[in-house]
Formats: structure tokens, C-alpha cells, sequence
């Protein structure tokens, strides 16, 4: 049974090399160190992970609220173009990651969770642009642009809003793409 126990934290090809053999005392209090290091190494490095994550989330809520100078100006000036009004869900969704990591059991990765948050942010700032009806009749491009400077402004969710919303508008029109847009959203 106690074997058992640290069979559950070990990998797929240990698990079956300790479930086809018979171990002495010895030998599983060897395999019992052998389990608890990996545990502790993993959980210390999920712990760092979580700390760099947090660390983030704050210097990203800072950019997205606080205007500055010179290069922070700067990068504060390229988050809302790129997000626009949707920006300040990076640090939010950052600072739920680094929670969840820190007091999570960590089955999941730390990179697939950042991907999700990722294409969630992006697919909101679709739905920014789909269902604030604000289509121009210019070139894909030109609207790109435009994007991007309305997310500047904080009048839209920026240019990365156009990426998705704008192929999303052109090809379902504009009840077809707030439809499709929400079943992404609720889907992700």
C-alpha cells in the first residue's frame, strides 16, 4: 500500500517498473527518497514559477494603468495598441495563473495554461470589435491600423481586436459573428 501511495506521483515507465517486481524494505525506502525528491524539486520549481508569474502580473497592471515616460510611456503606448481597453486583462489573468500555481497541485502545464489565457484575451478583444459595431469600409490593413490607434486612445480593444474580427465580420456578418464569437469565448 505504500508503494501505492508514491506510485500516484511518479511517471507512467517508474510506476510500471516497481508495479512488475518485488522490492525489499530497503528498496522501497530508496524509491520513497527517490519520490520525495522529485516532489520537492518540482513543487520548488512551480513555487519560483508562480513568484516570476506574480512579479509580472504587477509590472503588466502597472503598464497597462500608469502612462509614464520615455521607454515605459512607450510600452505603456504598445499594450493598448495592441489590447486597447482589453489589456488590463493580462495582468489580471497573469496574477490568476501565478494563484493557481502557487496553490495548485500543478497536473496542468504552466505553458498550456498561459496559450489558453493568451487566446482568451485575444477572442475578447474580438468580441470588443464585433459587438461595438464599429466596421469602416477600408482595407483590411488600414483597419488594422486604425485599430490600433483607437486602442491608443482606449476607444476600442486595439489591433489585435481586428485579427480575428475583423475576418469574423467580413465572412459571418455582423449577427454571425457575435454568435460565433460567443461560442469561442464560452468554448475556451
Amino acid at each position: 500500500t505504500m508503494v501505492r501511495i508514491y506510485l500516484q506521483k511518479l511517471n507512467p515507465k517508474l510506476k510500471r517498473n516497481i508495479l512488475e517486481r518485488r522490492y525489499t524494505v530497503s528498496e522501497l525506502e530508496q524509491v520513497r527518497k527517490k519520490v520525495e525528491q522529485q516532489i520537492k524539486t518540482t513543487q520548488t520549481g512551480f513555487r519560483r514559477a508562480a513568484v516570476i508569474l506574480f512579479a509580472v502580473a504587477i509590472l503588466m497592471g502597472c503598464l497597462v494603468l500608469i502612462p509614464g515616460e520615455n521607454v515605459w510611456f512607450w510600452l505603456h503606448q504598445q499594450l493598448l495598441g495592441l489590447f486597447g481597453v482589453c489589456a488590463i486583462f493580462w495582468p489580471i489573468l497573469l496574477l490568476y495563473i501565478a494563484v493557481v500555481t502557487a496553490l495548485d497541485r500543478h497536473d496542468s502545464k504552466m505553458s498550456m495554461k498561459i496559450v489558453l489565457m493568451a487566446v482568451i484575451i485575444i477572442l475578447l478583444c474580438a468580441a470588443v470589435y464585433v459587438f461595438g459595431n464599429q466596421f469602416r469600409d477600408v482595407s483590411f490593413w488600414e483597419e488594422l491600423v486604425a485599430l490600433y490607434g483607437d486602442g491608443q486612445a482606449r476607444k476600442g480593444a486595439g489591433f489585435f481586436s481586428g485579427l480575428l474580427g475583423i475576418p469574423l465580420a467580413s465572412g459571418l456578418g455582423s449577427i454571425g459573428a457575435k454568435i460565433f464569437t460567443l461560442l469561442l469565448l464560452f468554448v475556451a
